[in-house]
């Protein structure tokens, strides 16, 4: 939280103290603490003070009382801290309660409502009576192969659609809870079909994160990285501090990736401009190995940063516009909402549909994506060089 009076202060090693006012505490709604007579959740709590900057500690207090949402703040040490100002940043270490004292006031941190859509996606197949029986380009039956063929276009363009996809409600990520995220204006909010019916998108983790996420080099949960004017291996470096703050108890974390992406590590020491301090650690990455145990079946390097192990995860989908993308999901944080699995609807259209010379089938599923928490998901956008 940031003090913003009084102007200057110096807190004496006495039982005084001096009192401040505040804009915020991290995980409380502000209208707790600046409204309302402020809140007293905040009274024992222990508290570093340090400059805006973050690179001068001022020294360590408590928070002994609140008054109309002005608090006395004491001094937990036997030395005066001097230069404190407005502007200051208050860093949250722990409690300090007296002898005999009772448990403090409590607080909710209450969840917010994310939404989101499922969306109808379908893949028709469809064959005349004479070319069903055919044998072409190597397939017993033409109709076999076409199927085969649909399928694998149909997998494809989900996986496209759950990373790229947009909605006309949004998700309400960035409202708290407010309920009033941009919305689609006329026909109800909504877009109608080609054949009449709303249509509705699930929306993509790519917009979600450009649109929710938080780009802010300065951030500390900076999850949204543009690397396109120029990557060098030190500013990596810093980046994957960001990068890895959430992750596995295991230290790995997954990267889908397109393939200039993918092969931008092998290259990012090429050149002059990249050059860097050795100091025990450096691009490593890993050969090319395949996840089949753990039933998926998709190739991925591992890349080593201080922080964590990427695992480079190469993504068919990724190609062409998103080449250089690299999208991190969390997994504890995202989810593959099913409305209407997956099936195969076959003979949808033969011979019995008013004499119909052919056979059509359809590959069909009503699905989307849920995110929460979307600080935790990263994007990184490479050099295209």
């Amino acid at each position: 939280m940031t003090i913003l009076s009084p102007s200057a202060a110096t807190i004496s090693d006495d039982d005084t103290g001096i009192t401040v006012t505040i804009d915020h505490v991290t995980g409380l709604p502000s209208s707790y603490i600046t409204a309302n007579g402020g809140h007293d959740s905040i009274k024992n709590a222990q508290f570093e003070i340090w400059s805006a900057d973050k690179t001068t500690k001022r020294g360590v207090v408590f928070v002994f009382s609140n008054s109309s949402g002005t608090y006395t703040i004491k001094n937990a040490s036997a030395t005066a801290i001097a230069g404190v100002v407005a502007g200051d940043i208050m860093v949250l270490i722990g409690s300090s309660y007296g002898e005999g004292s009772e448990a403090g006031e409590a607080w909710a941190d209450e969840l917010q409502v994310v939404w989101g859509n499922t969306g109808i996606h379908r893949t028709p197949v469809e064959v005349y009576g004479t070319l069903m029986q055919a044998s072409l380009r190597g397939a017993n039956k033409e109709l076999a192969r076409l199927r085969l063929q649909k399928m694998y276009q149909h997998k494809i363009l989900e996986n496209k659609r759950l990373l790229r996809s947009k909605s006309t409600i949004g998700t309400n990520l960035g409202q708290n809870e407010t309920f009033s995220d941009k919305t689609r204006t006329g026909a109800a909010n909504g877009v109608s079909g080609s054949q009449g019916g709303r249509v509705r998108n699930p929306y993509g983790l790519i917009p979600m994160i450009e649109d929710y996420g938080v780009s802010d080099a300065a951030s500390d949960v900076q999850n949204l990285f543009d690397f396109t004017a120029g990557l060098t291996y030190n500013t990596w470096v810093d980046a994957s501090e960001k990068m890895f703050q959430y992750q596995n108890y295991d230290g790995y974390r997954d990267f889908f990736v397109g393939p200039k992406a993918m092969s931008y590590f092998s290259k990012i020491d090429a050149s002059g401009t990249n050059t860097r301090t050795k100091m025990g650690i450096d691009i490593r990455m890993s050969d090319m190995k395949n996840s089949k145990p753990d039933g998926q079946g998709y190739n991925f390097r591992y890349l080593e940063t201080p922080f964590g192990v990427a695992r480079l995860i190469l993504d068919p989908s990724l190609k062409f516009e998103y080449s250089n993308y690299m999208i991190s999901p969390m997994w504890d944080n995202l989810y593959y909402a099913v409305y209407r699995p997956f099936e195969i609807k076959t003979a949808i259209k033969d011979s019995r549909f008013n004499g119909y010379d052919g056979i059509k089938d359809e590959y069909f599923n009503d699905t989307g994506v849920g995110a929460t928490l979307i600080k935790s998901h990263m994007m990184v956008k490479l050099p295209l060089a």
